[in-house]
């Protein structure tokens, strides 16, 4: 229930008294105390605009006043018979006086102007009672010193900002205090530079007479931002001399050739790079992150479970049929292989290339008798099963250009009754790789590097 004062009888005030709608505070911006229950949402009259709300306005005031006089509100007992309607120093209001006290803010007249409620809003329209000089400073003072917080935050934020160096500032930066990760990014020339590394050991190895050669290697970065780099590589080798190539001192002679790209690694802040050498005979799989530098017959050992299957399958057919096919059938194992047939090149598939019974001479021999026997060489006798890489210029050079030429010319026309003499495929290496991993003869893993 709202407690704005009012006046029963003819001396009620009239609406044209009340306070302007426009003057009356919004709830949200009245002060702590006994006024902030009457401007909760719960009462709406007190922020009707129009006649209406003035209206609703007087007719709260009125029934407040009346629950005071009644005992409801302010006891006032004997002393409600001397009523007045003036305006109140201390509130600056026009309010009811009982006894000489205000019913709004309980100030006596005749008394010093403060009252116990000065911590109270000041009524509505009229201007608030001056505080005096000293909290006037006061909150001069408070605004001044957000304004210099505010202009030092922003001004060294600006300045932070500014004071950022670009990209090639902070690079060279990096590069010129100790203790700093100058990170070495893992990427296609740190392969190309490692490859050219491990190619340089091969090569010494080889000068000093020595079996042995890394074919494949795997790299293991470990990071700790902004701290430390850590780069282990492990170079798979192989060969008749592996097993005193890689332990000292015949590990010694790779060590030298590859030392250089370690030392590069090395003048990176932070960063720590190393090689390991192994051999495992081609027991141990590949990762799929690994990288082969040298094909053959370690790809053929290490990818044998993929490859056996297809010679087992060859070799069934031999024992029904006498002899091996003339060409390689992707329907040969289950499921399907990717081959044309011949040999051809194809991305991770397979390749076939037929020897047949030769004379003397080196001649193929034809069959003999009528019909197709005649047609077809007499007897398949072996086979190359062509592991191809992923990509034509890679792996083992096995092929010359002419011998695709002469198969499919003289070859893979068969049957026919040949017109001269027909040897087998001619390979002979030409200095290019032919994009072969390894090569199986009739079932067998060749040793080709």
């Amino acid at each position: 229930m709202s407690d704005k004062p009012n006046v029963p009888g003819d001396d009620q005030p009239k609406p044209s008294d009340a306070p302007a709608p426009w003057e009356r505070k919004q709830p949200d911006s009245q002060p702590e105390g006994d006024l902030s229950q009457s401007l909760s949402s719960a009462n709406p009259s007190e922020y009707i605009e129009g006649k209406e709300g003035e209206a609703d306005y007087n007719a709260v005031d009125e029934q407040s006043l009346q629950s005071r006089i009644s005992g409801g509100g302010l006891d006032s007992g004997g002393e409600a018979g001397a009523q007045e309607s003036k305006l109140c120093p201390a509130c600056g209001r026009v309010t009811t006086f009982v006894q000489g006290v205000c019913t709004n803010c309980k100030h006596k007249l005749g008394t010093s102007s403060a009252s116990a409620h000065d911590t109270d809003a000041p009524a509505y329209g009229m201007p608030a009672v001056d505080t005096g000089p000293i909290i006037r400073n006061v909150v001069i003072a408070v605004v001044l010193i957000a304004v210099l917080v505010a202009i030092g935050y922003f001004g060294i934020k600006f300045l932070g900002k500014s004071a950022e160096p670009a990209d090639d500032q902070l690079a060279g930066a990096i590069d010129t205090h100790p203790g700093v990760l100058n990170a070495v990014a893992v990427d296609e020339l740190f392969h190309a530079d490692l490859l050219s590394a491990l190619e340089d050991g091969n090569q010494a190895w080889h000068d000093e007479g020595t079996d042995c050669h890394v074919y494949r290697y795997s790299v293991f970065e470990k990071v700790e931002p902004a701290v430390s780099q850590r780069i282990i590589i492990t170079g798979f080798a192989g060969g008749d001399d592996v097993r005193s190539a890689i332990i000292d001192p015949g590990k010694a002679t790779f060590d030298t050739a590859f030392k250089p790209f370690l030392d590069e690694l090395a003048s990176h802040s932070g960063v720590d790079a190393s090689i390991t050498l192994r051999f495992t005979d081609g027991e141990e799989p590949p990762a799929t992150t690994d990288e082969y530098i040298r094909y053959g017959y370690y790809y053929g050992k290490e990818h044998w479970t993929e490859i056996a299957p297809i010679t087992e399958a060859l070799e069934g057919l031999r024992q029904q049929d006498g002899e091996y096919p003339h060409s390689l059938s992707e329907k040969i194992v289950s499921p399907k292989i990717r081959t044309f047939g011949n040999m051809d090149y194809l991305a991770n598939g397979y390749g076939y290339i037929p020897e047949y019974k030769v004379n003397g001479k080196g001649e193929i021999v034809m069959g003999s008798g009528s019909g197709l026997a005649e047609l077809l060489p007499e007897e398949c006798t072996g086979y190359y099963l062509l592991v191809f890489t992923p990509q034509p210029k890679m792996g083992i050079d096995f092929l010359d250009k002419m011998a695709g030429v002469y198969y499919r010319e003289n070859i893979s026309p068969f049957p026919y009754q040949p017109k001269k003499p027909v040897k087998n495929v001619p390979l002979e290496p030409d200095g290019e790789p032919d994009g072969i991993a390894c090569i199986i003869y009739s079932g067998e893993l060749l040793r080709v590097n």
